[in-house]
């Protein structure tokens, strides 16, 4: 059943073809460097992006090389597959495929084992029942951040999908071993995806050194994170002559910030302005355009009187609050175009696995609706734009909900290659599109076929429930 709900969140994540960027073509800059010439250096890949480093007169990605690493084996297969079928993969076309297909891979079946894996854990750490742990995946994957962003490619939920998957296994559930080589070795390469998640590094070895007591499972930690940690240090020596030096140290004049004191030219102190705007306010807040992350908040108290749930429960809470509060001392806080508090979507999944205690009793009823209304934000947010403009004081009334008045859905109009910028209006419409619109259908229409999945899989949903004989 579980295995049902993560197909059908993938097939839900692949329904929308969202428009590049300079976030997300950065990634595949590095991917295709590595592929066709061989080198780390960017410079004949960055027609489509300027979040660049410059250093000794060659131009490098800014960002954490995993999600580029990853998608260098995908990026081999597809060039080997458009070859075959006679299409030039180095074409705008023959790119912007490779950018769809390499999202859907990495950023959409990625989350969707990331909502499975957070409702096995929601069993095995706070004792949900099968129906429950289905509805903390379908909620986790609809009706939070992780939708909209599951669409496009970023490293944050990559690199949630390894940290999580790290704390799982120094934390396996009652009577299960621990496997901290492979623990360090995911949280290592989540650090290696996006460079603040190293947070799970820390938690998972401070976790498995509370649950085991051993040093010998400490040491199998960290040789298991260290072929990680050397190929980033390794990458980092190629780049910029140093294993400790990353692209934030070079990056161009537009991403430095001199009016402010910062720390590895990215954070300052934590200000209690961009705290509240990153939770509650009308333009990036967590909990405003997603309530449903609400639930997981509400659930800590019922986990917490469960003495075998408070563990996995402290160290949902230090991942959450140490991506809120370096959101919170970042300059550029709101993340630029984006839906949401993109740098929290790495801290939102391990919050969200207590929530299944809350499908039960008197608070079924509220939680059910908290998560019908977020999963209805989600979808359009997502329909519309999940990387909303940074200019709007408000995302939901004056960009989300006016657009869907007029009909303009799909509204990324950042291309893979070989701009970020369309020259033309038929470009800006072919940026990005839905397989509704494929079909012919638009504005809020195009998600019928969507809505269509979502009935059949409800109905196929609850058959299986009945089989494995628990109460609908």
């Amino acid at each position: 059943m579980l295995a049902l709900v993560a197909v059908i969140l993938a097939l839900s994540y692949g329904y929308f073809l969202q428009g590049g960027g300079w976030n997300q073509a950065i990634r595949l800059d590095l991917a295709w460097a590595l592929v066709e010439r061989g080198t780390v250096a960017i410079d004949a890949y960055t027609a489509n992006t300027g979040d660049v480093a410059i250093f000794e007169g060659h131009l490098y990605s800014t960002k954490a090389p995993g999600s580029s690493f990853l998608a260098v084996p995908l990026v081999m297969t597809l060039r080997l597959v458009q070859s075959g079928l006679g299409l030039d993969p180095e074409s705008a076309g023959g790119r912007a495929l490779q950018g769809h297909l390499i999202t859907w891979v990495l950023g959409g079946w990625g989350t969707a084992i990331l909502a499975w894996l957070l409702a096995t854990m929601s069993r095995r750490w706070y004792g949900a029942r099968l129906r429950e742990q289905a509805l903390v995946a379908l909620i986790f994957g609809l009706g939070t951040i992780a939708f909209p962003f599951a669409t496009v490619l970023l490293g944050h939920s990559l690199a949630a999908v390894l940290g999580v998957a790290s704390i799982a296994l120094v934390l396996p559930g009652a009577g299960r071993k621990a496997h901290p080589g492979w623990a360090g070795c995911l949280a290592a390469a989540a650090m290696v995806t996006d460079y603040p998640a190293v947070i799970f590094l820390a938690v998972s070895g401070l976790v498995l050194l509370w649950r085991e007591r051993s040093i010998r499972a400490v040491l199998l930690f960290g040789l298991g994170a260290l072929g990680p940690i050397l190929l980033l240090a390794t990458y980092h020596q190629a780049c910029f002559g140093s294993p400790l030096t990353t692209g934030y140290k070079y990056q161009t004049e537009m991403f430095q910030h001199t009016d402010e004191a910062v720390l590895l030219g990215l954070f300052s102190l934590p200000r209690p302005d961009r705290l509240l705007a990153i939770t509650f306010g009308a333009k990036r807040g967590l909990f405003l355009l997603y309530p449903a992350c609400l639930l997981g908040v509400a659930a800590a108290f019922p986990a917490w009187r469960r003495r075998e749930s408070r563990l996995p429960l402290l160290a949902a809470w230090a991942v959450f609050l140490w991506f809120l509060t370096l959101n919170a001392s970042y300059p550029v806080w709101d993340g630029g175009y984006s839906s949401g508090p993109r740098h929290l979507i790495a801290g939102v999944p391990l919050l969200m696995a207590p929530a299944a205690l809350l499908f039960r009793g008197v608070l079924r009823w509220p939680a059910l609706i908290v998560a019908a209304l977020s999963t209805a934000l989600a979808t359009i947010i997502t329909l519309v734009n999940p990387l909303g403009p940074y200019q709007v004081d408000s995302l939901l009334g004056q960009y989300i909900l006016p657009a869907l008045a007029m009909g303009r859905v799909s509204q990324n109009i950042f291309l893979w290659w070989p701009s970020w910028q369309p020259t033309s209006a038929e470009e800006a419409g072919k940026a990005a599109v839905n397989m509704g619109e494929l079909v012919g259908l638009h504005g809020a229409l195009s998600l019928l076929p969507l809505l269509l999945l979502w009935v059949a899989s409800a109905v196929a949903l609850v058959v299986l429930q009945r089989r494995a004989a628990e109460p609908a």
